[in-house]
């Protein structure tokens, strides 16, 4: 695999410090955001500049100023920690395209994933990324204690064996695996607020009843992306998983691309009234949201009509479940792709 080039190296030296020498802190968030995201290629709206927008927009409000943040240290993930997770296979796949030269792309997953040969670094960083914060959220001796990784490519439609949806490796279910395996915790809870269905991390915890995995999405009776029966409410965890699974299946339109009128209210509703009280039965030690916002009013995928301010209220009320929480952005923020 080729090495990074030396001014992108620059910017991870001058950017972070080894996880281990970074001290801990009283600061409520912790926000990781690497520049070298950028290098892997656009794929489809999953731009290339969606996380420097993000972190421009944060820092225009002074916000990454705040006695509240922290800009934290992470690495790469180990290649050894991936195969976890994800098959042999697929790690040795993935990494193969840092084989690739120069303004070279592959889609060696079909047409929804896009390879330059900086993708395996930025997918080892993102993945990084969500085990560092989970690590960090979950050492604390300070709460509340939330996380907030920036990085891209997202992770929600990587199965254990194969990469899908602008996805490589599952950023969410990583951080998930380690947390049971490294810390011991019992109870889990992911929650995947994507309008699309998180089909990748459902089928790696499908069978286990540490993890709860919990999907609000559109799915439209199997026209809406992934095009998956799994999707639907009837598929609940299997063996042991039995009952730690739960689909919520928004069916409202005839057509993908036709408007939803699902909104504020309709996911205020679900959340006061069922979802809010089975995540306190489970009573997670930690909770890790796969964050993406294309259910935003405005997105030109999503097409739904949430409020930005609900994710806002939604994470106020996750908190009050919780107070450690690691959040991973799948999709658009700040009103989508393109902003």
């Amino acid at each position: 695999m080729e090495e990074i080039s030396e001014e992108n190296t620059k910017i991870q030296d001058s950017e972070h410090k080894d996880p281990d020498q970074c001290e801990e802190t009283e600061k409520q968030l912790c926000i990781y955001y690497d520049e070298r995201a950028k290098l892997h290629p656009d794929n489809h709206e999953e731009i290339q500049l969606r996380s420097q927008f993000i972190w421009d927009a944060l820092a225009e409000n002074k916000l990454l100023k705040s006695d509240r943040v922290h800009l934290s240290c992470f690495n790469q993930i180990e290649v050894e920690d991936l195969t976890q997770v994800h098959t042999t296979s697929l790690v040795q796949k993935i990494l193969s395209a840092g084989e690739l030269k120069d303004g070279e792309t592959s889609k060696m997953f079909g047409e929804e994933n896009t390879e330059n040969k900086h993708t395996p670094e930025c997918a080892r960083l993102a993945a990084g990324s969500s085990l560092q914060a989970m690590k960090d959220v979950v050492t604390s001796p300070f709460t509340p204690k939330a996380a907030f990784s920036l990085m891209r490519p997202p992770g929600h439609h990587a199965t254990e064996g194969h990469a899908d949806g602008y996805c490589f490796f599952n950023n969410a279910a990583i951080a998930a695996h380690f947390a049971i395996k490294s810390y011991n915790l019992k109870r889990v809870l992911i929650l995947d607020w994507d309008v699309h269905h998180g089909d990748g991390t459902q089928e790696i915890f499908y069978e286990s009843s540490k993890v709860f995995f919990m999907s609000v999405h559109r799915w439209e009776n199997g026209k809406y992306f992934p095009y998956k029966d799994c999707s639907n409410y009837t598929y609940l965890g299997s063996k042991q998983g039995e009952g730690f699974n739960l689909n919520v299946p928004w069916n409202t339109t005839e057509e993908e691309d036709d408007l939803s009128e699902i909104g504020t209210k309709e996911y205020q509703f679900l959340f006061e009234n069922l979802l809010f009280g089975i995540m306190a039965e489970f009573d997670p030690e930690l909770i890790i949201v796969s964050a993406g916002f294309d259910s935003a009013k405005g997105d030109p995928l999503g097409l739904q009509q949430v409020d930005h301010e609900f994710y806002s209220w939604l994470c106020v009320n996750l908190q009050k479940i919780c107070p450690k929480i690691v959040m991973v952005i799948r999709r658009r923020l700040l009103n989508g792709y393109f902003s």
